[in-house]
């Protein structure tokens, strides 16, 4: 029974963030493209390095500053549309939170607020509210966003340098 239960409040979840498809696409996008330009990173640095400063191709060098700036901007405006699209989603997770919330208060019966007083009553609803609205938490999300970047960084190390990668004792 609990196992059903517990279903059902995922179920919700689920349901409550299907609201948002046009949000979870972007950042999906958005975390795609800034894992592809954590991989290139290295890459771009490497070919800075062994064809530009090694060979004193200036032209060479000038393009792999250039490209890295690119690189870096991307990266930092796909942080700058993710935080915004994430405060957007967890703003309004949360008041529809509050809102169905403040439908159940309403359907309570008259005992139930004799039983415990206001102050209570809000501080748990509060708790409940901000535990649930946690999960659209930007930290939360991204946990598993800055996964898909460490396994992006350790596949243009392997590319690199397949020693370094396996760090092996000489």
């Amino acid at each position: 029974m609990k196992k059903i239960i517990e279903n059902n409040k995922c179920l919700y979840f689920l349901k409550e963030l299907l609201k948002y498809k046009k949000e979870i696409g972007i950042l999906s996008i958005s975390t795609i493209v800034s894992t592809v330009t954590v991989f290139l990173q290295p890459l771009l640095i490497k070919q800075n390095t062994d064809i530009g400063i090694l060979e004193k191709n200036m032209p060479q060098i000038v393009n792999g500053v250039a490209g890295l700036f690119v690189c870096v901007l991307v990266y930092l405006m796909i942080e700058v549309v993710q935080a915004k699209t994430f405060a957007e989603i967890h703003n309004s997770f949360y008041k529809n939170l509050y809102c169905n919330v403040f439908r159940k208060l309403l359907h309570l019966k008259k005992h139930y607020f004799q039983m415990k007083n206001s102050m209570e009553i809000v501080q748990m609803l509060q708790c409940d509210v901000s535990q649930v609205a946690s999960m659209t938490d930007r930290y939360v999300v991204m946990s598993f966003s800055y996964v898909f970047r460490v396994i992006s960084g350790l596949a243009g190390l392997m590319l690199l340098s397949p020693e370094l990668f396996m760090l092996q004792d000489r």
